[in-house]
């Protein structure tokens, strides 16, 4: 009797711990549900499209050379001139910055994102690799793979972001930290969630060798939920560089 005690008990206890590592890991494909999320997190958690990336360059802190003084903020970054026109119709192609239009268009060859909710926080990865249009000129905006870090709210000001290295053409080995940026979620509708995001200071590298500017940049990710799963989004090119 006390040998099947024993081995009732064990089993129990096994039960009971890969139950909690289950539900502590913060990748798990098939994320534990929680009935006590705080009601701003309620929906957000699921994995995403990003069918809108758009990029401002609002002030220069430092230039390689003076003629891209002026230059900076020639362009704006975007995958959809056309949402991009909606969204700012102030600042898109008024006087002779911020142009956009359908040669200037990235096209973004992968554009995945996931939102996690975990121990009443909210976290963010985006994962982005571009070709074509501006992503020639701005070379950083190639790959972009991006983590929030955890919060308790909509906001925060931690972000890493591992980028396009032009010079090794490849990832960047380390992360670039942002801790006195910051970032906003919201959430427009059922399935369509809006992030914006200040960096003060964004190294960029352009097409010329050697060239490069630092800017203050707005940067606006839209994001249309595909469903309710988490995955662990993998900080990798899935197209050559």
């Amino acid at each position: 009797m006390k040998k099947i005690f024993l081995l009732f008990s064990i089993a129990v206890f096994l039960y009971l711990f890969t139950g909690c590592l289950e539900e502590t890991s913060l990748f798990n494909a098939d994320f534990p549900p929680f009935n006590n999320i705080p009601d701003k997190f309620q929906g957000f958690s699921g994995k995403y499209k990003v069918t809108f990336f758009g990029s401002e360059f609002t002030r220069e802190n430092r230039v390689s050379n003076a003629e891209l003084l002026n230059t900076y903020n020639d362009y704006y970054v975007t995958n959809n001139c056309q949402k991009a026109k909606e969204l700012f119709p102030d600042i898109i192609n008024k006087n002779g910055k911020n142009q956009c239009d359908e040669s200037t268009e990235i096209n973004l060859l992968t554009d995945n994102a996931v939102i996690y909710v975990f121990n009443n926080q909210i976290s963010v990865k985006i994962k982005i690799q571009a070709a074509k249009g501006i992503a020639y000129k701005y070379l950083t905006y190639k790959y972009q793979y991006i983590t929030f870090a955890p919060s308790d709210d909509l906001k925060g000001n931690e972000i890493e972001e591992y980028y396009y290295d032009s010079v090794n053409n490849d990832i960047s080995i380390t992360a670039y930290k942002h801790s006195d940026d910051n970032y906003m979620i919201t959430k427009q509708d059922e399935k369509t969630v809006k992030i914006e995001v200040i960096y003060n200071r964004k190294d960029i590298n352009l097409d010329t060798p050697g060239d490069s500017i630092n800017v203050k940049t707005k940067n606006t990710f839209i994001l249309e939920k595909l469903d309710n799963n988490t995955i662990e989004l993998i900080n990798n090119n899935d197209y050559s560089f």
